[in-house]
Formats: C-alpha cells, sequence, structure tokens
C-alpha cells in the first residue's frame, strides 16, 4: 500500500519564530535568486513554484492556497493568484522568514499595511513595516519584487544580504549550498538542509522535485561531503540509496520507489520517483 507522501516544510523545533524564471539549478532561476535573498547563516531552506503548482499541479496548489492564502492576503492585500515563487528559510536564534514573490505593486501593500496597523519606515534605503505581535516584532521589507516577512532582526539580514553590505552574505556564497544548488535540476519544489547528521561527514544535501510523466515525479537529490572521498564510501552510497526508498529528512518525507545514487567528486547524485497523486503541499510548521 502507498504511503502518502508529504513534502514538509522545516520543522526546527528549537527555532523561535522565504525571482527570475523557473525553479531550478544550474545556476540560474528562481531558486538561485531566492537562496541568494537569505543569510548564509541560514541552516534550512524550502522553495516552491507555485506558478507551476497551479499550471501542473492544481490540487497541490488548492492545498498551498488553503495553507497560505489567508495570512497572505491579511499582509497587505496579496493574493494567492499573484505569487510566483515562495520559500522559507530557518536561520537558528532567529526563527523563519518567508519570501513571497510575484507581480505585486509594493507600494499599494505597504500602504495596506499602514492601514493594519504597521509603522513605516526603512532599512539601508529599503522600506519596512514592523508590528509586535504576542510579545514579538514582526518586520516586512519590501523589495526586489518581493515580499519579506519575519522577525525584525531576520528580515534586516536580509537587507543587508541584498544591499551588499560589508560582512553580510547569502546562503549561496556558502560553496557546499552553491554546489548543491548549481546541481539540482528544474523542479516545482526544493529543499536544502546543512549541518545534517545524517551520513560521516556530510556538510548539507538538497533535492527538488519535477514531473517525470503523467503519473510519476522524479526526485532529485544532490549530497555534498567535507572529506575527500567521503562520497565514494561504499557504505555511504548503500545507506543513501535506501534512504532515497523511504526518504524521512527535515525537508521531504514520503514512500519512494526505483532510487539510484552515483558517487561525482566530493557530490552523490540521486534520484528516485513518487506517484503524482501521492505529491502534497506541507503542513506548514512553525
Amino acid at each position: 500500500m502507498k504511503s502518502k507522501v508529504i513534502i514538509a516544510m522545516v520543522v526546527l523545533t528549537l527555532l523561535s519564530a522565504g525571482v527570475g524564471s523557473s525553479c531550478g539549478g544550474g545556476g540560474g532561476g528562481g531558486l538561485v535568486d531566492l537562496v541568494e535573498m537569505v543569510p548564509k547563516e541560514s541552516t534550512a531552506f524550502v522553495f516552491w513554484d507555485v506558478e507551476t503548482l497551479g499550471t501542473d499541479f492544481y490540487t497541490v496548489w488548492q492545498e498551498w492556497k488553503g495553507e497560505e492564502a489567508d495570512w497572505l492576503s491579511d499582509l497587505g492585500g496579496i493574493r494567492a493568484g499573484e505569487v510566483e515563487f515562495f520559500a522559507r528559510a530557518a536561520t537558528p536564534a532567529l526563527g523563519n522568514v518567508t519570501i513571497v514573490t510575484g507581480d505585486f505593486i509594493l507600494k499599494d501593500i505597504e500602504e495596506n499595511l499602514k492601514d493594519t496597523g504597521y509603522d513605516g519606515d526603512s532599512y539601508l534605503g529599503v522600506p519596512r513595516l514592523t508590528k509586535t505581535e504576542g510579545g514579538k516584532e514582526i518586520a516586512v521589507a519590501l523589495y526586489n519584487r518581493s515580499v519579506v516577512v519575519g522577525g525584525k532582526e531576520l528580515v534586516e539580514k536580509c537587507i543587508e544580504v541584498y544591499k551588499g553590505k560589508e560582512g553580510s552574505y547569502s546562503l549561496y556564497k556558502d560553496p557546499s549550498i552553491k554546489g548543491i544548488v548549481d546541481r539540482l535540476p528544474v523542479g516545482v519544489m526544493a529543499g536544502i538542509e546543512k549541518n545534517v547528521v545524517l551520513y560521516d561527514d556530510l556538510a548539507a544535501l538538497g533535492m527538488s522535485v519535477e514531473k517525470k510523466d503523467e503519473n510519476t515525479l522524479r526526485v532529485n537529490a544532490v549530497y555534498k561531503f567535507d572529506v575527500p572521498g567521503a562520497a565514494k564510501d561504499e557504505d555511504t552510497l548503500a545507506n543513501i540509496k535506501d534512504d532515497l526508498t523511504t526518504i524521512d529528512l527535515t525537508v521531504m518525507k514520503g514512500e519512494c520507489f526505483e532510487p539510484e545514487a552515483e558517487a561525482k567528486g566530493e557530490f552523490v547524485e540521486g534520484t528516485t520517483s513518487m506517484y503524482v497523486d501521492d505529491f502534497s503541499y506541507f503542513d506548514l510548521a512553525e
């Protein structure tokens, strides 16, 4: 019996508390652009190509809309149909930041937020709005066709990355993350995680999901190892292949089939498959 696959959002209980063309890696596209918008200190990142969801996976798009549309509407009147890309990143001690990208009129969102009690100012020349909710100071920044939402300190770090402040670097500047993102094929979603205690000498991993045919999806996986030769370890390759049958990670969970894994230098590149009917949007975990 097939288990329902759940593409899971970041589940980090110790955290308080996400632009371009298509999703994929290969050095360009929406995934790269959004990874470049979050600070290097981020340890987990999940990306959804919402526009493609609406075209190719309408049921999953409806699930996304059911989870996210209400709070996006409250956030300055963002409509679900305007969203192209949607991402979240988790940063230790600072919580989660959400990035929503699309054809927005950012000035209208700014005015709507002010009408609902947000105070407006700017940080490094970028429009920013803040509001205290439940004892936490929430910030919203508006730039780069995007709405960036999270705790005030984390949003400031995102702005610092965007403005090129000295000493501020994006997650994409992490060599392990860049290597993974550049190798991940285009997909409707992608998840990246570093500091993972999974295999010996593993620095980080990434996965993306793409449509294989009308009934099947391909899950692509890239693992980056710190120590030369670690990627070629036979036990590690066997474990990766086995784990690609039953995936149980922060950024993805589910039953899959036909796993493959191959060492390529410091990386292991793998693939596995899942059924389209089992593809589901994550349940948002705060």
